[in-house]
């Protein structure tokens, strides 16, 4: 009996020591999980801003190109004018 003493003590205690050891893991790993679901949650929202900034930066290339296509055309009927001006001094020239 005196001898079983010891060696449940020392039972005891390894099992205190891997208790001990799994714990820390556990505590760890869960540190780890709490990290990268922070990290995921920061990087949406930088993609989220990312996706913002794009957006804003192809409608604001969409307006230049509609206020350049409308310039285009404005200058298209301006010079359709002066065409038709021209072909009217040209027709009072001839006659």
């Amino acid at each position: 009996m005196k001898k079983m003493i010891p060696l449940i003590l020392k039972g005891i205690g390894v099992l205190l020591v891997v208790g001990g050891i799994g714990f820390s893991v556990y505590m760890y790993i869960d540190t780890l999980k709490q990290n990268n679901e922070n990290l995921i949650i920061e990087i949406n929202k930088v993609n989220n801003e990312l996706n913002e900034i794009r957006r804003l930066e192809a409608e604001a290339k969409q307006a230049k190109q509609a206020k350049y296509v409308s310039d285009i055309e404005n200058q298209v009927k301006e010079l359709t004018k002066e065409n038709q001006n021209l072909k009217d001094q040209i027709k009072d020239l001839s006659e």
